[in-house]
């Protein structure tokens, strides 16, 4: 795991759409946005890339998680840094 820190104006947190058919679909998750806590530490900063549509009908759920590293985000940053 890379002991990089983050720059202090990285968002906290992820925003995903997650597309179900039904309740008990697990989903799809697409990732489209991120948040930034506010000073405060009252609410959160949203910006969102695309907006979440429905037209064929589906359940579509916005869901903030808590930003974390992850594989893939640290193999970019890596060979991001080797050009």
């Amino acid at each position: 795991m890379s002991t990089k820190q983050r720059p202090a104006n990285a968002p906290s947190h992820e925003v995903f759409a997650v597309t179900r058919e039904t309740r008990e679909d697990k989903g799809r998750w697409h990732k489209i946005g991120a948040a930034w806590a506010q000073k405060d530490g009252e609410g959160s900063s949203v910006k969102l890339e695309f907006l979440p549509l429905n037209p064929s009908g589906d359940l579509v759920d916005l869901v903030i998680r808590k930003w974390k590293p992850r594989p893939e985000t640290e193999a970019a940053e890596a060979s991001a840094g080797q050009g």
